[in-house]
This record gives structure tokens, sequence and C-alpha cells, in this order.
């Protein structure tokens, strides 16, 4: 173990003499959490994208609105049986938003009638702006909802009946204020008996819309989130990027130099040279995840909702990424075809993992085939920890996956390695 150990310390003092090297892994991974953490309230576009519906009112009126909804282009509705279905949906990621059509709202979305509930919009803190075009589109099928009925004199006549009723029923109106409206509705009642739709539709002016309730979707509850809450488990990921590239062509240049076989023909066996440099990798990894945790948390507020969940994610996304690096360094004979490979295979995943694009403005093959990058699943881990509130269950299948990319990437890169040295 004292050799394992030595053989560590050696590598990452040679690290911290890079200077290069270390602008890579910890000065460009925090200016990108400071540009996007100030730039952005959260990602998103006006793209299509899917939202979990909940429908909790089941009448005409909310079935005709979801019918409008579903009209959208940009649109793409999921129905699911429950609110709290929803939540868990949009808490997890898996969608970016929810709407709700509460009790009442078929009751609501007239001209006339009960104070209006209308619609919940739950949205994840991270696609703020997702939520904001998802706002005004709701409020545009609601009140072209409510112009269709307002012109259409049979249902305006029906609206003002239910809601003479209510009035008949107060008991806490007084009387020449009943009288007052009864007049008005009378008088109401007479004018869509006598006008024709064709006058209504061309002359109306009138606008009104139902109520729309916006909720962040947290564990916590805590609706206030900061925007580098969401940058930073991405600029983690640069860094631990930047480390296993950095790692992966110290090999090459070990192997190059001469340096390599020397440590070979040393008394340490091919098991402890290889643990050797994992253990240095995994702890550049895991202090570099750390020091920009500790810096986001000190400076700019990121959050550490849950300790334990966060230090399983940090060690599984070090194991993932010190087996790439393993991997990458078999990529090529020179320092500059493994970086070159290194590069080329790191940024696809990172732009299909939702380290450059957000996932949610992704199509949906994009989306599916982002399952196979190790970055979704450590941003996953990241973001479940510091700010979702995922519980241990939650945390348990990013954190196998990494695991398990990490173990067949690792073993791949010591056979790879072992057949090149043995040549």
């Amino acid at each position: 173990m004292d050799k394992i150990v030595t053989l560590a310390l050696k590598d990452l003092r040679l690290l911290s003499r890079d200077y290069f090297g270390l602008f890579w892994i910890f000065v460009l991974p925090m200016l990108f959490a400071l540009f996007f953490g100030s730039v952005m309230g959260g990602g998103g576009g006006q793209t299509s994208m899917t939202i979990a519906l909940v429908d909790e009112d089941q009448s005409d009126g909310s079935k005709a609105f979801i019918q409008k909804l579903s009209e959208r282009d940009t649109l793409k509705l999921e129905l699911v049986a429950s609110r709290d279905q929803a939540e868990e949906l949009v808490r997890k990621g898996k969608r970016p938003a929810y709407v709700a059509l509460l009790p009442g709202f078929g009751e609501s979305g007239g001209f006339f009638g009960k104070k209006t509930t209308g619609i919940e919009l739950g949205y994840d803190p991270g696609r703020k702006a997702d939520a904001g075009f998802l706002q005004g589109m709701l409020m545009d099928v609601s009140f072209s909802s409510m112009q269709q009925q307002f012109t259409d004199p049979k249902k305006s006549r029906t609206q003002l009946k239910k809601a003479a009723q209510d009035i008949n029923q107060s008991k806490t109106m007084k009387p020449e204020t009943k009288k007052a409206l009864q007049d008005l509705f009378s008088g109401l009642d007479r004018f869509f008996n006598q006008v024709d739709e064709k006058t209504l539709k061309e002359g109306s002016g009138f606008s009104m819309g139902d109520t729309l309730t916006k909720k962040e979707i947290t564990r916590t509850g805590n609706p206030r989130f900061s925007a580098f809450e969401i940058s930073f488990p991405s600029a983690i990921i640069w860094a631990i990027m930047g480390c296993i590239t950095s790692f992966s062509i110290s090999i090459v240049t070990e192997r190059v130099a001469g340096t390599f076989l020397r440590l070979r023909i040393a008394p340490l066996s091919w098991g402890q040279l290889l643990a050797g440099k994992g253990l240095a990798c995994f702890l550049a990894c895991t202090v570099v995840a750390l020091f920009l945790l500790l810096v986001g948390h000190l400076l700019f507020g990121v959050r550490l909702t849950n300790p334990f969940g966060l230090v399983l994610a940090i060690l599984s996304i070090s194991v993932c990424f010190v087996g790439m690096m393993m991997l990458l360094a078999t990529l090529g004979k020179t320092e500059q075809g493994v970086a070159g490979a290194g590069w080329g295979i790191l940024m696809p995943l990172a732009m299909l993992g939702g380290a450059m694009i957000p996932l949610i403005v992704m199509p949906p093959w994009m989306q599916t085939a982002s399952n196979f990058s190790p970055i979704k699943w450590g941003i996953i881990g990241l973001e479940g920890a510091i700010w979702r509130g995922f519980d241990l269950a939650d945390m348990l299948r990013p954190c196998a996956i990494l695991l398990g990319i990490g173990a067949a990437c690792f073993i791949l890169g010591i056979k790879n390695l072992a057949r090149i040295e043995n040549k």
C-alpha cells in the first residue's frame, strides 16, 4: 500500500507543477460556473418540450382547454394521474414543468361566475426560461377559451344563470347589492338573447383569463434558487474532464520518455503501478470537486442539502472518470494523439450529457442518446444532492450507472495498456 501511495503522490506533485494543466482543471471551470451562473436564471428555450399535465377538474371546460393546449406545435402533453406524480417528474428532472387544472377550473374560465381558481404551473427552477415561455402560452390559450365562450350567447347566458344562482344563495351579500346585480344580469341576459353571434365575435373587446399560480418544485419546498446552484455541477464535470485528460496524457508521456518502463523494472507489480495512477487521478478529481463546491458554497450561496448524497455522487463520478482516464490513455501513441482522442470523445459526451446544451431543449432521440453519456448521470447526481433533494433511493441509480461505466472502462483500459506494453 505504501508503494501505491508513493506513486500517487508522485503523480500529484507532477500535476501541481503543470501550471497550464491546472488552468484547465481549476480556473476554466470556475469561469464557466461564474459566467453561466451570472447570465442565466435557468436553461431552456422556445422549442418543443414535453410537460406533465394533471386534470383535477375533469369538466368539459378543462377537457376543451387541454385540447387547445395540445394543438400547440411547441408543446407535448403527458397526462398523469395526480399532482404528486407530476411534481415528482419535475423534481427528478424528467420534465421541465407540469400544469394542473384545479377543481372548479371549468366554472372559473368565463367572464361571469365564481372567483377564479384556474391553473397551477410547477416548474424546475433550472428551467425558468421554459417556465416563462409556458406561462405565456397558458395565458394565451386561457384567453382564447374565455373569448370563445363570451362570443357564444348560449354559453354566456348559462354562465349568467349560474352567477345569479350564486348571488341568490349568498347569505353575506347585502339585499341592495343583490338587487343591483340581479338587475344587471337580467339586462345582460336580454342582451345576449337578442344580439347575434357574428356581432359579438367581431366587436368583443372583453378580456379575462384564469388565475395562474407558479410554483418551484423541490422536496424541501424552498422556492429560492441561485443560478449558481445550476451552473456549478456542470463546472465540476468540466474540471474533472480536465483532470482525466492531464493524467491520460501523463501516462503516454511516461511511456514515451521511458519512465513507465523504469517503473515496471522497479520492485513494483503491474497492479501496484496501475493502482498508483488510479489513486492519484481519483484524489485529484475528488479534490477539485470539493474545491469548487466549497467556493460555490462560501461565495455564491450554493446549498448542500444532502451532504451524504453529495459525497456519494463525487466518489462515484471520480471512480467513473478514473476508469475513463485509463481507457483514454491507450487511444494514442503520443501526447498529441491522446489529447486529441480524449477531447474528441469527451466533447460529444459533454454535449449529449447536458454540460453544454440543457437536456430539456434536445429532441427526443437525443435525450434518449444522452443516457449513454456518463456526464449526464454525473450532473444528475450532483444536482440531486445539491438542490433537487434526492434521497438515498434516488441517488442509487445515477451512482450505480457511474460506477458501472467506470469499472468497464478501467478493465478495458488495463487490457489495452497491457497489450501495448507487451508488444
